[in-house]
């Protein structure tokens, strides 16, 4: 079977298409990647010899500086001239990328038993030419899409959402994230069911002796008591994700410190702000790791944190990544509370969720879990258990396994 992954984003960076496409692989169908062109470097090209990209527009560029402006300047939402401009410049790049998708198609037709399209932006060229291609098509809906900037504006939104009710359609499985984004694209667009596979990551082995002699060699490179507990951030540094609230935090965390590990448009101003705030013995920044090495180089914390605000549906409804790249990595967790985070953590007694942003609450419940060590170690030893168990990718992926084993040609 000829399967075709499609994604309107840099591949390398995109864990949940990289997953797939590994999965694939080992099930030995063949398995092709359509994806933006974003300077992937020739090291990762040669190892992946089946990763295909469009050609990169000049939209591209474009589109890059006017959110960098927007948010360098920190434009009032309420400018919507500005969100105008930046979603026509986003509209034109989806439409150029959803064509050329369209033609790499139609003219790589022996690649389509399958086409596997992510997110909304990239499911109009494939919708379009299912049917010609006499092809199967599989809708992965990594988010709630149109709800997931603050950049959008209301007239994008009616438009990318007139987009998606009328080729959603055209899906023959559909798959999402979480429960409740399935609840909600449901509702909107009157579909059938969505299959829900989790971002987990692979199963991964957790030495805890090794764990423990990561921590202790941590410690001392920083120079940090060894009875400090250590609470870690993994992911972008992005608008929305309570980033300021979490560092400044720290100073109301009692016996923790907190590392950074991440990047993104924030990073300077997170930096800059750790610096006037003098709290740079308490927050430390780490430069990032591949997708591969998540898990194995996060086993030296003690504390995942997941700070998300729920600025807007998308943030509300998510299960983010790092949710199961923790649990896989023996953390507990923190997280703002959610109806995700109550059914994952609270439920599976995996850590605490915190209810409201100020820095004092989230300090709370970070120490909530470190003035009982017991409970700590608890957690940890839960964490572990429902990742081996349910959390892994391997599990998560049984049923569209299913699906592609009953429509083998």
């Amino acid at each position: 079977m000829k399967i075709l992954l499609t994604v309107m984003s840099n591949v390398a960076n995109d864990p949940r298409v990289m997953k797939y496409y590994e999965y694939f692989s080992k099930l030995d169908y063949d398995v092709n990647v359509l994806g933006f062109n974003q300077k992937l470097n020739d090291k990762y090209i040669e190892k992946n010899k089946h990763i295909y990209f469009t050609g990169k527009s000049v939209l591209v560029d474009i589109l890059g500086k006017v959110t960098y402006i927007m948010s360098k300047l920190k434009l009032d939402s309420r400018w919507q001239i500005i969100k105008i401009i930046n979603n026509v410049i986003y509209f034109a790049v989806i439409r150029s990328f959803n064509r050329s998708v369209y033609k790499f198609i139609k003219r790589n037709i022996r690649y389509c038993d399958i086409i596997h399209t992510h997110d909304l932006s990239c499911l109009i060229g494939p919708a379009q030419h299912k049917n010609e291609a006499q092809c199967i098509l599989i809708y992965d809906s990594h988010e709630l899409w149109t709800e997931m900037s603050g950049e959008f504006s209301l007239p994008f939104k009616k438009i990318m959402s007139h987009y998606e009710n009328k080729y959603i359609k055209n899906a023959d499985y559909l798959i999402t994230v979480c429960e409740p984004i399935a609840r909600e694209l449901k509702k909107k667009y009157k579909t059938e069911n969505f299959d829900i596979i989790y971002n987990a990551p692979d199963f991964t082995y957790i030495d805890i002796v090794e764990s423990k002699q990561k921590s202790a060699q941590m410690k001392k490179e920083y120079n940090i008591p060894q009875e400090t507990k250590i609470i870690l951030y993994l992911g972008r540094y992005e608008l929305g994700r309570g980033l300021i609230e979490l560092i400044e935090a720290m100073k109301y965390v009692k016996n923790g410190i907190l590392f950074m590990r991440g990047y993104g448009r924030m990073e300077g101003e997170l930096r800059s702000y750790v610096i006037n705030k003098k709290i740079s013995e308490r927050v430390i920044f780490l430069n990032p790791v591949s997708m591969e090495e998540m898990v194995k180089t996060s086993t030296f914390a003690d504390i995942g944190i997941i700070p998300y605000k729920p600025v807007n549906l998308n943030n509300k409804f998510a299960a983010p990544n790092k949710l199961f790249e923790y649990m896989m990595a023996g953390l507990a967790i923190v997280a703002f509370r959610s109806e995700i985070t109550e059914k994952m953590i609270m439920q599976t007694d995996t850590g605490e969720v915190f209810d409201n942003h100020s820095p004092t609450e989230i300090a709370r419940a970070i120490n909530r879990i470190i003035d009982n060590q017991d409970r700590m170690q608890l957690c940890r030893k839960n964490a572990v258990l429902i990742a081996a168990n349910k959390y892994n990718w391997e599990n998560q992926m049984s049923k569209l396994k299913e699906f592609l084993r009953d429509h083998d040609k």
